[in-house]
């Protein structure tokens, strides 16, 4: 203890001892100063403040521009996607139209095709209706006149006036003539010869007509013969006449 207090006491007195010298400062060099009022000094100021007020106003000015670019970038870049849905639309319009044009075509050409189709068919069914009605009317025709034939030589034959009555109806158209020849089956000239008065009675008095049998004639089978001609009178003629009428009738509907 005694040891440590005797060293501290030996620095502090050696502290005191020793003296610090302070120098003259006035022996230092001076600091160089700017003189401000150095024009050469004063010019190289003015530069400076130049070139960073030309420096400050080129970048604002760059950066004036750089925004006016990047307006008009997006400007033009807005008025690009605006033409470019109206380019699409443009576009959708005219493919749909045309799409439409193209199926309403289409449509028509198809309807037209149609429409053709089904007129040859009509025109291919009146044809056959045609035919089969010609083909029916004339067997329809052909069935009746064979059926009104048979109902006619019934008809005489049952009852002999009505082959009397077409006889008569005969000379009626040749009564004009001064003689007359009337040609018939050997089976209806009794029945005939017995009814000469009524048919005499046609004639003037002056005519007359002569009953003739002729056995390559039908059974109901009437020829009148005059100087002029010769007149068919039998049922089957009449017959045969009047249906070629009505052949010709049904003919001339169906053109």
């Amino acid at each position: 203890m005694s040891k440590i207090i005797k060293s501290r006491t030996g620095v502090q007195s050696e502290i005191k001892a020793k003296v610090i010298e302070i120098k003259d400062i006035s022996c230092l060099q001076p600091v160089e100063e700017i003189d401000e009022t150095d024009p050469l000094e004063q010019e190289k100021k003015l530069i400076l403040e130049k070139f960073q007020q030309q420096a400050h106003e080129i970048i604002q000015r760059a950066e004036q521009e750089a925004l006016l670019i990047k307006n008009q970038t997006l400007e033009e870049k807005q008025a690009w996607n605006e033409e470019k849905a109206l380019l699409i639309e443009e576009a959708k319009a005219i493919g749909f139209q045309q799409g439409l044009t193209e199926g309403q075509q289409q449509g028509f050409a198809q309807y037209n095709g149609q429409l053709d189709m089904v007129n040859q068919m009509t025109a291919d069914l009146k044809g056959e209706y045609v035919r089969y009605i010609e083909s029916a009317e004339k067997v329809i025709l052909d069935l009746g006149m064979k059926a009104a034939e048979r109902i006619l030589h019934e008809t005489i034959e049952e009852q002999p006036e009505k082959f009397l009555n077409i006889v008569k109806e005969a000379l009626k158209e040749v009564k004009e003539h001064r003689e007359v020849h009337i040609l018939v089956h050997p089976t209806q000239y009794s029945f005939v010869i017995q009814c000469k008065d009524e048919l005499d009675a046609i004639f003037p008095s002056n005519q007359q007509c002569y009953v003739y049998a002729d056995d390559e004639l039908s059974e109901f089978q009437c020829l009148i013969e005059t100087s002029h001609g010769r007149v068919d009178a039998s049922v089957d003629s009449q017959l045969t006449e009047l249906k070629v009428k009505l052949m010709e009738f049904v003919e001339g509907e169906t053109i």
